[in-house]
């Protein structure tokens, strides 16, 4: 074999396997771009009412986000997203508190009082994956609260916050939930911070 020959061989095997191993880059970038896709693919087939336009109301069961009665309206905005607005009330009434006397201390009377305490807010509910029956969800959230409406000012609180979600369908119209999460909540003009699991709970949801 000739000088020129053997330079031309060596030269031809080296470069075929750099070739194949920059081929070998483009399909692990790929893989990698399509395993990051694969994160924020829905996967199944949602219920037929999981539609645009479709409206739900949620009951909780008993009470889980908010503190008192809570109602949750969902709009549909696909067959796997939706706008959920959250609304709670607490309305608690407080007899009179006596105390009797001590000490040479009189008795004294701790009027009693109804207060009314109001949240609202409002989730984007995002569901991930879908089965025969079982329908798993994100769901991140923002809350704003007044313990005392009469006194709305020393108790607003805002909360922020994320819930982790599984949906059992029982009929086309009818399902129970139950989801778990943790808020964010600062209260008292900011001065109180508080990260709580006070998110999670059970819910009866009715479509249509």
């Amino acid at each position: 074999m000739t000088l020129h020959r053997y330079l031309l061989v060596t030269s031809l095997t080296v470069s075929i396997p750099a070739v194949a191993l920059a081929g070998g880059g483009d399909d692990a970038a790929a893989t990698a771009e399509a395993a990051a896709t694969d994160q924020t693919t829905v996967t199944g087939t949602a219920p037929a009412i999981f539609h645009k336009n479709t409206v739900g109301i949620s009951l909780a069961v008993p009470s889980g986000t908010l503190s008192g009665s809570e109602v949750e309206l969902a709009y549909f905005t696909s067959d796997h997203t939706a706008y959920d607005l959250l609304f709670g009330v607490d309305l608690a009434h407080t007899p009179d508190a006596m105390m009797p006397a001590t000490m040479g201390m009189p008795a004294t009377t701790t009027p009693g009082g109804t207060t009314f305490g109001l949240t609202v807010g409002a989730g984007y509910r995002m569901y991930k994956h879908h089965s025969e029956r079982i329908h798993t969800y994100l769901e991140p959230f923002a809350l704003v609260s007044s313990a005392d409406l009469g006194s709305a000012g020393d108790n607003l609180s805002i909360g922020v916050g994320g819930a982790l979600g599984a949906e059992c369908m029982f009929a086309d119209w009818f399902s129970v939930r139950g989801q778990v999460g943790v808020a964010l909540t600062f209260a008292s003009a900011f001065k109180a911070i508080e990260l709580a699991t006070n998110t999670s709970g059970l819910y009866a949801n009715f479509y249509w």
